[in-house]
């Protein structure tokens, strides 16, 4: 593909640019310190632990550690993480984490992530409550495979866990201005302290704005197959507006009884999903099954082709010719290398503000110490509702939107009990989760061209679904020490789930293209069906721990991983969805994994973690993207990866870090049409991704205060964006390279920071779309600019 390029010369220029970064921030003689090798407490295993006497694979950052590396959102620490990347749809608007190949990238809010997000404890049960900005952050924890013994059972692939800042006896807090490119202004604070002698508070509120990224020229350019444009649209895209506030209470009426209650609110107001589109063509089979995509060149004019590259008609063409203009998409002109490049579009429906999500939670943490127990009661509540439309094809023709809407409310409540004897740690608990979700997806096309004659109005496709799920659980897991150097690790967890859930497919007539109408029905290609899963599920864990010496752990373990099944709500154009084809199973995966610990190695300077691991995935639940629409099917996969660590702070001065990792994984027999099966690469997986970060504090004071400066990088290989991996859904590879410079004042109080964030301005994309079949053209969601910045921030205490 073009826009690929070479990846064996690119490679090999961005390692020379980053490696000259490096150098240029680093003295030739003299290194550094930091806290790279800070001792973080992690809760991995329901109870408090050093991060490098756990014998799993976790990878943890402290709010110090992230607020150094610039991370400000809550997908951000997926670029420095080994075998961690990101997945997502809706625009980009709806991101999900991808640990060691395993994803879900269904667009549908009914379909819960194999990768579980927790906020202090407390589950997200909703996939668009996973992208929300940090704010007062203690530490986050990513643990890396199964991990359903002790948190559940959608942790197939592992867990992000995020703890903020809880309120201290210590008045404290702090205030952090952000000014940068694209009028971006980021505001952050928090104080807290006592406010009686039993209670304490703390509170935090962020504001984070940018103007927008993506020019769109539509105006300059616009084509509607009607000659009628929308009466608004034609915006520019790529924007942000979140605002987000947590409060926290904390009674502690003697020293064995503590209650943490929380309160939070954030929203989002955003316009339309970014995209950038890349011209494509279809290839059929005779059969007329999809069967592949490729780039379309600048003087591409067939709007379909056979696997031996004869131009067809394009089955679903809603124009009347059997050409596409050169270059463009199937109805007109479209993005260029050029425009990609300057990212600049030109996209008809795209609208400021358009698309909206609010968020409210409260919970509370109980915790209880006895003689060697500890009771830990946590309950939690969240309230989700968003908005979203976007453009199916990305390009200046009105031919598809799409438009979202969602409600849900989430409910869990755990009650464990932790003890300790002299050989053993143990823990036993209850989960209960309940989820009611409603939602609604509309596709809204042209009348003129697509079922005009039948319907003869406005119309919208409309699947709207309801789905209320129960989940219990009782849990155990005991840690038995054999000898002082062999501990021996065994826990299991049974579920019984129940979900009920009800959806259909109906055309309605349509009045406003930005809004979801439910009030004139024309007809139902699926009316209401009924469907309902009522399963017993389990998960496991054997693990023997090898204590070798104080410095290294070693360990070697299978975990059985178990995500729930779910349901289908594709919408179809009319065609309809096979009743047997809208439940799909529970997705099973067995990791064999081993992997060492290694710490004070050369004079107590530097740190070494390190894993190798063995997938045997049972029933996966692909997610297959068609036309303008996807649904989940299960299907066998097998994984294989390393994963390493290099942390290591040589002198006074310098910190630096290291990690890789390589996953080589396999899906088979996914299908691309009746008898037609291939093998498949997971998406949203690179094969190889490594991430460096070199820091220096100088000796010498300026202003009074310290100064420190730091260059990172994380490189990701060439991925897919979709299972079927079709050659134009290959996303490149790319190197984005960090440099950052600070100022902390003598007492600590004062703190300025500038930064330049993907400095050699790569243009790469973190999404994309085959729609080819569609509108015959991809969409690419593009991954920020070159971005400038400074921040102030004052702490007081």
């Amino acid at each position: 593909m073009r826009y690929l390029r070479s990846e064996f010369s690119i490679c090999r220029s961005r390692l020379i640019f980053l490696l000259s970064t490096l150098v240029l921030v680093s003295p030739a003689v003299v290194f550094s310190q930091s806290s790279m090798l800070e001792e973080i407490t992690v809760t991995a295993q329901k109870r408090e632990q050093s991060i490098q006497d756990v014998g799993i694979s976790i990878t943890a950052y402290s709010g110090e550690q992230m607020k150094k590396l610039g991370f400000e959102d809550s997908f951000d620490l997926a670029r420095m993480t080994p075998g961690v990347h990101i997945s997502g749809n809706n625009g980009g608007q709806k991101t999900l984490f991808t640990i060691r190949g395993v994803t879900q990238n269904d667009f549908n809010d009914q379909t819960e992530a194999p990768v579980a997000v927790y906020i202090d404890e407390g589950y997200v049960g909703f996939g668009q409550g996973q992208v929300f900005g940090l704010m007062d952050i203690e530490r986050v924890e990513i643990l890396k495979g199964p991990q359903g013994t002790l948190f559940g059972r959608n942790a197939t692939g592992g867990l992000v866990h995020y703890v903020s800042k809880k309120p201290s006896r210590e008045f404290e807090g702090y205030a952090d201005v952000t000014y940068g490119s694209y009028d971006h202004t980021r505001v952050e604070a928090a104080v807290g302290g006592p406010l009686s002698d039993i209670v304490s508070g703390r509170v935090a509120v962020r504001h984070n704005r940018f103007n927008e990224i993506i020019e769109n020229d539509y105006p300059n350019r616009y084509v509607t197959l009607d000659g009628n444009p929308l009466p608004i649209g034609g915006e520019d895209t790529f924007n942000d507006d979140t605002l987000g506030f947590r409060g926290q209470l904390l009674f502690e009426p003697n020293e064995d009884v503590e209650f943490l209650v929380t309160g939070n609110y954030a929203r989002a107001r955003v316009g339309t999903s970014p995209f950038l589109e890349l011209p494509t063509v279809p290839v059929f089979d005779a059969a007329g099954n999809h069967v592949g995509t490729i780039e379309a060149s600048p003087t591409e004019t067939r709007e379909a082709i056979t696997p031996a590259g004869v131009g067809i008609d394009h089955p679903l063409s809603f124009d009347a010719d059997t050409l596409r203009p050169a270059g463009g998409n199937l109805y007109g002109p479209s993005c260029t290398d050029a425009d990609r490049e300057a990212l600049r579009c030109g996209m008809d429906f795209a609208f400021e503000d358009l698309n909206t999500t609010d968020t409210w939670g409260v919970s509370g943490k109980l915790s209880w110490e006895f003689d060697n127990m500890t009771l830990t009661a946590v309950s939690d509540y969240k309230n989700f509702d968003k908005f979203q439309g976007l453009p199916a094809d990305g390009g200046p023709a009105s031919t598809i939107n799409v438009l979202f809407e969602a409600q849900a409310d989430t409910f869990t409540q755990e009650l464990r009990l932790n003890g300790e004897l002299d050989r053993t740690r143990w823990v036993v608990g209850l989960y209960y989760l309940n989820i009611d979700l409603q939602t609604g997806v509309s596709i809204t096309a042209d009348p003129t061209y697509l079922f005009q004659p039948l319907v003869g109005v406005a119309w919208e496709d409309t699947a709207r679904t309801q789905l209320e799920t129960n989940s219990y659980s009782v849990f155990a897991q005991i840690e038995y020490d054999l000898s002082e150097q062999f501990t021996l690790i065994a826990g299991l967890r049974a579920i019984q789930e129940n979900k009920d859930f009800t959806g259909e497919e109906t055309f309605f007539a349509s009045t406003d293209p930005l809004r979801l109408e439910y009030d004139t029905p024309l007809f139902s290609p699926q009316p209401q069906r009924d469907h309902t899963q009522d399963k017993t599920l389990w998960s496991g864990k054997l693990q023997l721990d090898w204590h070798v010496n104080d410095d290294l752990l070693m360990f070697a373990g299978v975990n059985r991983g178990v995500k729930a099944g779910g349901f289908n709500a594709p919408f179809t154009f009319g065609a309809g969805f096979p009743a047997t084809d809208i439940p799909y199973g529970e997705e099973v995966l067995l990791s064999y994994e081993t992997g060492f610990k290694l710490d004070n190695l050369f004079a107590g300077t530097t740190r070494l973690n390190g894993s190798f691991y063995y997938y045997d995935y049972t029933d996966y639940q692909g997610f297959f993207f068609t036309q303008i629409t996807g649904f989940v099917r299960n299907v066998d996969a097998e994984y294989k990866g390393v994963e390493l660590e290099l942390f290591s702070s040589p002198t006074e001065s310098l910190d630096l870090a290291l990690n890789f990792s390589y996953i080589d994984g396999e899906i088979y027999d996914v299908q691309l049409g009746p008898g037609v099966f291939v093998d498949t690469k997971p998406s949203f997986t690179p094969k190889t991704q490594i991430a460096g970060m070199l820091r220096y504090q100088w000796p010498q004071q300026f202003l009074g205060g310290s100064v420190s400066t730091q260059a990172s990088f994380n490189y990701a290989s060439s991925f897919y964006d979709n299972i079927r991996n079709f050659e134009a859904s290959r996303l490149p590879s790319y190197v984005i390279a960090n440099v950052r410079a600070e100022w902390t004042s003598a007492d600590a109080k004062w703190e300025a920071a500038f930064f330049v964030n993907n400095l050699a301005d790569e243009r790469y994309y973190t999404i994309g779309y085959d729609l080819s079949n569609a509108t015959g053209a991809n969409s690419l969601v593009p991954g920020k600019p070159r971005w400038f910045g400074g921040s102030v921030r004052y702490n007081f205490f």
